[in-house]
């Protein structure tokens, strides 16, 4: 009987010495021992529950897994009997070099906790030992930056699936764990601003992953933050010059404030102003042109000569408006709108646009437009009797600058329909044949054309035409030796209506 001896320690923790067992007896003939099989038996003792740091997670081992390969050939892969604290099995194989033996233990949760191989040459009696060594979690690398006169620490994310929790520690020597500043049992957290941390001095962080046995890797890393300065908020108007105005900065090594101006966005520009006052936080630059656009920087700096810049701060500097028009108008009875304007002088004239608008001070919608400076004059004629109207006029120059004129309102004026002539042009027995003259009006909505027997009795609607070219209409509903008045009557889309004189016609016998 041969013996294989399995040996398990945990990382520097106190654990027993675990022996595997291993009953060697070859079947075969001393003339050609490789021609049968090697019985290998296993006898494995288990880690005592009671020496895991949790072991009321696991309550010991559950099950025991033998693998046997010869190079990336999987001899034999077995699942080891367990009998009290021990794990018992037999293999059979061939005689040969190289022969790995791996076992891994796993807990109640069926995950890995130890883990333990040998390589053995099976050819004549032996002794081996395998040492099992617990599995610990997966270490984290942890990462720490400077931001926003903060230390910002990041750590990559565990999947063990035994995984228990983070913590992480800040010390300011390497050979202490120090103060424990964050602690959790979410995996998914992997990140922790630490806002105490002080320039000047070094710091080493320290973050433990501990498993649900207990099981801990360590992850370090130290920094010795420098921030700079605390940034300035720049802002600024255009008020005949730039005025710019800038938060004050609230850091004890704060140096002075640098200004820059630039007429490229992306460009640190010239250097304009310089205060080592940190009260001192306005600025008029009237050193600036119209039309142009100018880009502004704060620079704050510290006594360490570290700097942080603000944003970018653009002002335009517009050109001088174009002069303004003078609208006037009128309606006419035709329901048009003609309107005029003063001429501009400007250099730099673009064009005149006309806006008109159903509501007071607003600009609406743009109904004619003309780079002639002559064109002083506009005609309305899409404008509805009986609306309201609002129109301006804006005079454009070639930077894009445009002035509004003064607002002219219009209200207008509902006209009655123009009077349609009716007239007769056959007259039968049985048939009366009328013609009439065509109304012209935008707004016209219908004719209604009317019979009666008598100028002074009521009439009686005989027919509505709602096509203004249709002018004419046959009444075949007539009686021979009679007489009749027809009545035209026209009406707009408003309801207003004008009628017609009444049209003797007598009929044949």
């Amino acid at each position: 009987m041969k013996k294989i001896y399995i040996y398990h320690s945990k990382l520097g923790l106190v654990w027993g010495i675990f022996i595997i067992s291993l009953g060697l007896q070859i079947s075969c003939t001393p003339e050609n021992p490789i021609d049968r099989n090697v019985q290998v038996f296993l006898q494995i003792p288990l880690p005592n529950p009671a020496g895991v740091k949790n072991a009321s997670s696991i309550a010991g081992v559950k099950s025991v897994m033998l693998t046997v390969t010869a190079g990336n050939e999987i001899l034999v892969s077995k699942e080891l009997t367990i009998l009290g604290n021990t794990a018992n099995g037999t293999v059979s194989i061939m005689p040969g070099e190289n022969i790995k033996f791996t076992a891994e233990a796993r807990d109640a949760s069926n995950i890995i906790q130890w883990q333990g191989s040998t390589t053995v040459d099976i050819v004549d009696d032996f002794t081996a030992n395998i040492q099992l060594t617990p599995i610990l979690p997966t270490a984290n690398i942890l990462k720490a930056l400077e931001k926003e006169r903060s230390v910002n620490l990041s750590w990559n994310q565990n999947s063990d699936p035994d995984f228990a929790s983070y913590k992480l520690y800040r010390s300011q020597s390497a050979s202490t764990e120090g103060t424990l500043l964050h602690s959790t049992t979410v995996n998914t957290e992997t990140e922790y601003t630490d806002n105490l941390a002080l320039e000047g001095n070094t710091y080493f962080y320290t973050l433990v992953v501990t498993d649900t046995e207990g099981f801990s890797t360590l992850s370090t890393v130290n920094i010795n933050p420098s921030y700079p300065p605390t940034a300035g908020v720049l802002q600024g108007v255009f008020n005949g010059s730039v005025y710019l105005n800038w938060t004050q900065n609230p850091d004890s090594d704060f140096a002075g404030y640098n200004l820059y101006r630039s007429q490229l966005e992306n460009v640190l520009g010239t250097l304009i102003y310089t205060n080592p006052v940190v009260t001192n936080r306005v600025y008029e630059d009237s050193k600036v042109s119209e039309g142009n656009a100018y880009f502004y920087i704060l620079e704050v700096i510290d006594n360490k000569g570290l700097n942080s810049k603000s944003d970018v701060v653009r002002i335009n500097v517009p050109l001088i408006p174009p002069t303004p028009s003078v609208l006037y108008g009128e309606g006419g009875e035709d329901g048009y709108v003609y309107l005029g304007w003063t001429q501009n002088y400007d250099s730099d004239f673009a064009r005149y646009e006309l806006y008109r608008s159903t509501s007071k001070n607003v600009l609406g919608t743009r109904i004619h437009s003309t780079p002639n400076v002559n064109e002083l004059s506009y005609t309305d004629e899409s404008v509805i009797e009986g609306d309201s109207f609002y129109y301006k006029l804006k005079v454009f120059d070639t930077s894009g600058s445009g002035t509004e004129s003064n607002e002219v309102p219009f209200v207008m004026y509902n006209y009655p329909p123009t009077l349609s002539y009716l007239t007769k042009t056959k007259v039968s027995s049985n048939l009366v044949s009328l013609n009439w003259t065509q109304n012209y009006d935008r707004d016209f909505h219908r004719y209604e054309l009317y019979r009666s027997q008598s100028d002074s009795l009521s009439a009686k609607l005989i027919q509505s035409i709602y096509v203004k070219t249709i002018t004419k209409f046959e009444d075949t509903k007539v009686s021979p030796n009679t007489t009749y008045f027809y009545r035209l009557v026209v009406f707009d889309i408003n309801g207003l209506s004008t009628k017609g004189e009444f049209m003797y016609v007598r009929t044949p016998e």
